[in-house]
């Protein structure tokens, strides 16, 4: 994996450094015009910032349900032209989704509604990838039952799955 470092665009990191450069390196190869990526849970925009220089060429919808976060979010995220911040639940706005086939998701929503966001993995193109931030056995199991219940309807197993020393992780699966 060639190391890019992503630059922080000013905005308080919210995720390791090494999270950081595994989001970067995933969501690189959807750097293509016409691609949508859609990230549930911006917080104040760091991961959307790193999703947005891996992929400038890309959409960038990203979703906050709290008002004073997306009012925070679009500040950060004003120099980067590709990303709409939008204020919503991850499964009120798959209700009234109704644009194309999504390239990549990246998801870092609430934890304890985590199985509430699976759903968006069937509006991924072939090939698209859906990531899990928090796939933590201490202290976001809700993300993991939600993940590995994913895996094993589709009766595969995670395609991407990296855990660090401290027990934190992310894992993926491609459609």
């Amino acid at each position: 994996m060639t190391r890019c470092f992503p630059r922080s665009a000013g905005i308080p990191k919210q995720i390791k450094p090494e999270q950081a450069e595994l989001i970067y390196q995933c969501m690189i190869r959807y750097n293509q015009e016409g691609n949508i990526i859609l990230e549930i849970g911006t917080r104040a925009g760091y991961s959307a910032s790193i999703i947005a220089q891996a992929a400038p060429l890309a959409q960038i919808i990203t979703l906050e349900p709290i008002k004073e976060r997306v009012i925070l979010a679009r500040k950060h995220l004003r120099e980067f032209p590709n990303v709409t911040v939008v204020k919503a639940l991850s499964w009120e706005y798959l209700q009234q989704y109704k644009g194309p086939a999504l390239s990549a998701i990246f998801v870092d929503g609430d934890h304890k509604h985590a199985q509430n966001d699976i759903p968006w993995f069937y509006k991924l193109k072939s090939g698209g990838l859906m990531l899990f931030h928090d796939y933590t056995e201490h202290g976001s199991y809700p993300v993991v039952r939600a993940v590995d219940l994913l895996a094993a309807t589709l009766n595969k197993e995670l395609d991407i799955k990296v855990i660090d020393t401290e027990g934190a992780g992310m894992a993926g699966l491609y459609r």
